[in-house]
């Protein structure tokens, strides 16, 4: 009969791994890479770049909310739009821009009320890399679409909504 010393010991008297020692180091050790980041790096043959500069690219969100949804990532890993530091200001302000490029390029009027932009804020979001969603037509959003992209609401804030917030800690850090 096997005692419970046995059980974490092997014959020479060591200590054996337990499950959750073993479990911890099998995940780190196989934790997969940032999906967006793996897009960014353009080594994901599956996904089309619509629109790239040096600090950014565009391409089709896989789980459309509508007829056009675009998801504009920093080539940087940033965590979050909660992550973001007021020296992020201008990339933020970069990837609304790249938005309305590729909207325009596609014909599609920026300006239009029909165009939604966002980012989803911590804890709701799926990939932990930041991420504008372009969405057009919201019109066309189904139930469900509209409460996952209601705008300014706690779970997915606007582009205006982050860069008023970065402003407000700009505003509260000491100058020298």
């Amino acid at each position: 009969m096997r005692t419970l010393w046995s059980y974490f010991h092997n014959s020479e008297n060591r200590l054996l791994p337990t499950a959750t020692s073993l479990l911890n180091m099998s995940t780190a050790a196989v934790k997969p890479p940032c999906i967006f980041c793996t897009i960014a790096a353009k080594e994901d043959a599956t996904t089309e770049i619509l629109y790239e500069d040096e600090i950014l690219v565009a391409f089709r969100d896989i789980h459309p909310a509508t007829d056009r949804h675009l998801l504009i990532v920093p080539k940087r890993h940033i965590a979050s739009a909660k992550s973001l530091t007021v020296v992020d200001m201008a990339t933020v302000t970069q990837l609304v821009d790249a938005g309305r490029k590729v909207l325009s390029e596609a014909g599609v009027d920026p300006a239009d009320e029909e165009v939604r932009m966002g980012f989803h804020w911590p804890p709701f979001h799926l990939i932990h890399h930041l991420h504008l969603h372009v969405l057009y037509p919201v019109s066309k959003m189904g139930f469900l679409s509209r409460i996952v992209f209601r705008p300014d609401s706690w779970w997915f804030v606007s582009p205006e909504t982050v860069l008023q917030g970065l402003r407000n800690k700009s505003d509260e850090q000491p100058h020298q």
